[in-house]
C-alpha cells in the first residue's frame, strides 16, 4: 500500500515529463483564463482597440475578409493611391493565420480584441517554454523550475511590451514568436533535430507574415552571437565552432525564407517600388533614459517626454529588486543573457546612441527603424530569464542554512520608502497646485504620479514583507512558492488593472475616436458592429473614394482616407518617376481610367525633361513607344477640370517684376485644388520663360520653367501656373517674365470626375473591365500602378500594357468601341505561395517520418521474432 503511494506521488511529480503535451495544454488554459481576466472587457466587447490598430489595421483585415467570403483572394488593392499589390504590405496582418481566420469569420471589433488578448496568451506561452529551457540544467528541483517559468510567463505576457503596444498589433505578434523561434531553434541546436530546425523557421515566418520587418531583422542579427554561443562546444576548435555554427546559421536562414516565401519573395520583388509614406521612415524614435522609470511606475509614461506606447519597461518589480543576486548566482548562462538585455536596453534608446549608431555604421537597414524601442521585446524576455533563475534559486536556499535574501529585504524597504516618499510629495504639491485653475495641466500630471506611486509602493512593500519572511526562514518552500505565485498574480492584475493597458480604454478627450468610457464607449462599440453588419460586400470599387494627391516633389504625407464602405486607402511611393508625376498635378487632373489622344512624344530623353519641367502642363501624358507622331500631339486633349471660381488678382509692375496679391488659398479639400492663369496682354511665342516665387515674405519656394503660351480666338494668350502643393495655403506669388502682363486670375478647380469616353464595369482586386467609345485613336490610361503580373485583352485578344508616364497602365486603341479586361496574375505571388506549401509538405513529413519509422521498426522485430 506505502509503496503503491509512493509510485502514485513520483508519477504526479514528474507528470510535465511524462505526458508534455497534456501538462503544456494545461499551462496554455491556464494562461488563457488568466489573459481573459486581465482583459475581461475586450474579450466581452465592451471596450474599444485604438490608435493604429484601429485606423489601419482594421479596415484592411475587413476588406480581406469581405474579399474571402465573397470567393475572391485579394491581391491588389485599387483602393491605395495608383494601386498596390495587396501582399506587399509587410507590416500590416492581412495575410496573418490568426487575421485570415478572423477574417472570413467576419471581422469586428470585438474579434480584434480578441485577436490582441489570444496573442498575449501565446507570448506568454512561449516565454515559458522558453525560460523553462533556460533552467534544465539547474541543480535546483523541478517542482521550483516549473512554477517559476510559469510566473515568469505570465509577467512578460504582460509585460510594458504588450501593455504599451496594443495598438501596434505587429509588434504584438512579433513579440509574440519571438520566444518560439529562439525555444525551437536551441532545441535544434542542443540536439540536432530537423523537425526543430523547421520549427523555429516557421515560427520566425509568422514574425514575417504579421509582424515588423525590423523585428525580423532584429532576430537574426542577434541569432548570430546566439547561434555561436549555444553551440560552441570547449572540445573543438575556435575555427570548427565558428564554421559549423554558420553552416546551422544558414540552414536556418534558408528555412525561413522558405517558409515566408508567401509573402518574402513578392516583398523582395516590390522593394523598389514601396516605401515607408509618412516621412517617418527614417527618422527613428529617440527614447530617453528616465523612460525606464517605468518598470517601476508604467502610468507615469504620459508625464514623460517620450511617446507613451513607445516608453514602457514594465517587467515586474520583483523582477528587478532581486537582480542584486546575479553576482552570486549559479546561473551558468546569466553572462550572455545580462549582456544580451544591456544592449537591447541600449538601443532602445533610439538614434542618439551609441550603439544604435554602431549597428547602422555596419547595418544601414537600422537608419530606416521607425521603433527602435520594439527591442524591448528582447530585453523584456532576456531579463525574464535571468530573474527567474534567481526566483528558483532564493525559494531553493531555504532548504539550505545560508540565505541571501537579506540585501533583497534591504533593497525592498529603501524602495518601498522613497515610493512613500513619492507619493507624499506629490500629494503636498497637488493640494498647493489645486488653488488655481492656471495650473490644471500641472496637478493632472501630479496625480499620474500619485497614482503610480501609490500602486508601486503597495507593490514593493509587500515583497518587503515577503522577503523579510523568507529572510527568517519563518515559512517553508511549498508555502514561499504559493506566495510568490500570489504576489506576481497580484502585481501583475493590479498593473493590468490600473492601466488597462496603457493604449486600450484609456481615451483622451482629446484623440480622435476615443471615449472616456461607460455609455459613449458602448454607444460607439455599437456603432462599429452596425457599420460592420451592413456593409456593402460586392468589391466593386468603381465609385470607391480613393487618397487624393496632396503632395509635392519633397514630402510624402501619411494620408489616410476610408471609402464608403469604411475600407482604408493610402499613399504609398512607387520608383522616382511614380514620384515625379506629382509634380505636374497628374492626379488632379485625371479621373481613375480615362481616355486620351495627348502624348508628349516618343523619346525617353523628352520624358525625363517633361517630368524636370514643372511648367509643362499636367494634362500632356506621355507614352512609352506611343503610336502618335510627334505633329499630331494636342495640347489640353484631356477633359479639363471644371472652372468654379474666378477671382482677379491685383497687379504691380516694377521694373519688369509682377506681383500678384489674391486672396488666400486654402489647402485642397476632396477634388479640389487651385492654380492660376496668366493673362499676356500679347504673345506670339508657343513658350515663354518664366520665375515664379511663391510665399516669398515666408518660406520662400522659387520655380522657373519654359512654360507653354495658349492662344486661343476668345481670350488673350495666357500661361498655367500649377501651385507645387496643394496642400499648402499661398497669400502672394511673385512672377518674373520678360512679356506684359494683362491680368491674373486665381481659380478654383476641381478633378474631372470622370470620362465620358470610359464605362467601368467592373473594378475589383484583381480584374478591370472597361469600355471604351474612342473618338480617334488614342490611349486608355488607367492610373494604377503597372506593376509586373499585370494582362490585358481587347475585345478578347491579347494586347500590350503601355508604360504611361513611367508609372501608370495605358492600352493602344484605334477610333471605335472597345471592351477592355485587365487581370491581375503575379508570378512572384504564386511562386511564393509554392514555395511555402512545399516547406509545409516538408515540414509534415519531417514530422509524422518518425512515426512511421519506429511503427516499421516494431513490425520487424515481431518478424524476426516469429
Amino acid at each position: 500500500m506505502q509503496k503503491n503511494a509512493k509510485q502514485l506521488n513520483i508519477k504526479h511529480r514528474n507528470f510535465w515529463q511524462t505526458h508534455p503535451a497534456a501538462f503544456g495544454a494545461v499551462v496554455f488554459l491556464a494562461y488563457t483564463v488568466l489573459q481573459c481576466v486581465a482583459h475581461w472587457s475586450l474579450v466581452l466587447g465592451q471596450n474599444l482597440m485604438k490608435w493604429d490598430i484601429w485606423q489601419a489595421h482594421y479596415p484592411a483585415t475587413v476588406m480581406m475578409g469581405d474579399a474571402l467570403r465573397g470567393g475572391t483572394i485579394p491581391m491588389w488593392n485599387p483602393l491605395m493611391l495608383f494601386g498596390v499589390p495587396y501582399y506587399t504590405i509587410v507590416g500590416m496582418p492581412v495575410w496573418y493565420p490568426t487575421t485570415l481566420l478572423f477574417a472570413w469569420l467576419g471581422y469586428t471589433p470585438t474579434l480584434l480584441n480578441i485577436e490582441y488578448v489570444l496573442h498575449t496568451v501565446l507570448a506568454a506561452f512561449g516565454a515559458f517554454l522558453f525560460i523553462k529551457q533556460q533552467m534544465k540544467n539547474s541543480a535546483i528541483k523541478k517542482e521550483i523550475c516549473i512554477p517559476i517559468a510559469f510566473l515568469a510567463g505570465l509577467l512578460y505576457g504582460n509585460s510594458g511590451v504588450f501593455l504599451s503596444n496594443a495598438q501596434h498589433i505587429m509588434i504584438i505578434i512579433s513579440a509574440t514568436w519571438i520566444p518560439y523561434v529562439l525555444y525551437a531553434y536551441q532545441k535544434y541546436l542542443e540536439e540536432n533535430k530537423p523537425i526543430h530546425l523547421m520549427l523555429s523557421a516557421g515560427f520566425a515566418a509568422l514574425i514575417f507574415f504579421g509582424g515588423y520587418p525590423e523585428l525580423f531583422y532584429y532576430l537574426f542579427v542577434f541569432l548570430v552571437p546566439f547561434t555561436v554561443y549555444v553551440n560552441y562546444k570547449k572540445e573543438k576548435s575556435v575555427l570548427y565552432n565558428i564554421g559549423n555554427s554558420a553552416l546551422k546559421y544558414i540552414f536556418h536562414a534558408v528555412l525561413t525564407v522558405a517558409a515566408s516565401a508567401a509573402l518574402l519573395i513578392p516583398f523582395i520583388c516590390s522593394m523598389s517600388s514601396l516605401a515607408r509614406t509618412n516621412d517617418m521612415g527614417t527618422v527613428p524614435v529617440d527614447m530617453n533614459p528616465v523612460s525606464i522609470f517605468t518598470t517601476l511606475m508604467p502610468g507615469v509614461s504620459s508625464v514623460l517626454p517620450d511617446e507613451p506606447s513607445m516608453g514602457v519597461y514594465y517587467v515586474g518589480v520583483f523582477t528587478l529588486v532581486i537582480l542584486p543576486l546575479i553576482f552570486k548566482s549559479k546561473y551558468k548562462d546569466k553572462w550572455f543573457y545580462c549582456i544580451s538585455t544591456a544592449a537591447f536596453f541600449v538601443l532602445n534608446l533610439g538614434d542618439g546612441a551609441f550603439f544604435h549608431s554602431f549597428l547602422y555604421r555596419f547595418f544601414p537597414m537600422f537608419t530606416s527603424f521607425r521603433f527602435p524601442t520594439i527591442s524591448r521585446c528582447f530585453m523584456a524576455l532576456f531579463l525574464l530569464v535571468v530573474a527567474a533563475n534567481l526566483w528558483s534559486e532564493l525559494l531553493d536556499s531555504l532548504q539550505t542554512e545560508k540565505i541571501e535574501s537579506k540585501p533583497l529585504v534591504q533593497l525592498s524597504k529603501i524602495l518601498t520608502v522613497s515610493l512613500l516618499c513619492c507619493f507624499a510629495a506629490a500629494s503636498v504639491l497637488l493640494y498647493v497646485l489645486q488653488v488655481g485653475a492656471e495650473n490644471a495641466a500641472i496637478a493632472a500630471s501630479i496625480k499620474i504620479v500619485l497614482s503610480a506611486s501609490f500602486y508601486g509602493a503597495l507593490i514593493a512593500l509587500s515583497y518587503f514583507v515577503f522577503f523579510r519572511i523568507v529572510h527568517q526562514k519563518l515559512i517553508k518552500q511549498a508555502t514561499a512558492c504559493v506566495a510568490l505565485a500570489g504576489m506576481v498574480c497580484f502585481e501583475t492584475f493590479t498593473f493590468v488593472y490600473a492601466y488597462t493597458p496603457l493604449t486600450i480604454a484609456r481615451y483622451s478627450p482629446t484623440q480622435s475616436m476615443q471615449k472616456i468610457g461607460g455609455p459613449e464607449t458602448k454607444e460607439e462599440i455599437d456603432f462599429q458592429k452596425a457599420q460592420n453588419s451592413q456593409r456593402n460586400r460586392s468589391i466593386d470599387f468603381s465609385q470607391a473614394v480613393r487618397t487624393q494627391n496632396k503632395l509635392d516633389s519633397q514630402k510624402i504625407v501619411f494620408d489616410k482616407t476610408f471609402d464608403k464602405n469604411g475600407y482604408l486607402s493610402f499613399v504609398l511611393v512607387n520608383t522616382d518617376r511614380y514620384l515625379d508625376s506629382y509634380n505636374h498635378m497628374i492626379t488632379d487632373e485625371n479621373p481613375v481610367v480615362y481616355f486620351t489622344s495627348n502624348v508628349v512624344n516618343e523619346t525617353m530623353e523628352d520624358l525625363e525633361s517633361w517630368m524636370n519641367n514643372p511648367a509643362v502642363t499636367p494634362d500632356q501624358i506621355y507614352v512609352e513607344n506611343g503610336i502618335l507622331p510627334k505633329t499630331e500631339v494636342e495640347v489640353g486633349a484631356v477633359a479639363k477640370p471644371n472652372q468654379i471660381q474666378s477671382d482677379l488678382a491685383s497687379i504691380t509692375k516694377t521694373d519688369g517684376m509682377v506681383h500678384t496679391q489674391y486672396p488666400a488659398t486654402q489647402p485642397m479639400l476632396g477634388t479640389e485644388f487651385y492654380k492660376l492663369r496668366v493673362y499676356l496682354e500679347e504673345s506670339n511665342k508657343e513658350t515663354v520663360d518664366v520665375q515664379l516665387v511663391f510665399n516669398p515674405d515666408s518660406n520662400p519656394l522659387t520655380i522657373a520653367g519654359n512654360y507653354h503660351v495658349y492662344n486661343k480666338e476668345t481670350t488673350k494668350p495666357y500661361i498655367d501656373v500649377y501651385y507645387p502643393d496643394a496642400d499648402v495655403s499661398y497669400s502672394q506669388t511673385d512672377i518674373t517674365m520678360a512679356e506684359e502682363i494683362s491680368s491674373v486670375e486665381s481659380l478654383k478647380m476641381s478633378r474631372t470626375a470622370e470620362s465620358k469616353n470610359v464605362t467601368i464595369d467592373a473594378f475589383s482586386f484583381n480584374h478591370i473591365e472597361i469600355t471604351v467609345d474612342a473618338p480617334k485613336d488614342g490611349y486608355l490610361t488607367v492610373m494604377q500602378l503597372k506593376y509586373p503580373g499585370w494582362n490585358v485583352k481587347v475585345d478578347g485578344e491579347k494586347a500590350n500594357i503601355e508604360t504611361i508616364n513611367g508609372t501608370f497602365m495605358g492600352v493602344a486603341l484605334e477610333q471605335g468601341t472597345h471592351h477592355i479586361v485587365f487581370d491581375f496574375e503575379p508570378m512572384d505571388f504564386f511562386i511564393g505561395i509554392a514555395i511555402t506549401m512545399l516547406f509545409g509538405v516538408a515540414f509534415i513529413i519531417v514530422l509524422v517520418y518518425p512515426f512511421f519509422a519506429k511503427n516499421a521498426n516494431k513490425k520487424v522485430k515481431t518478424n524476426r521474432k516469429k
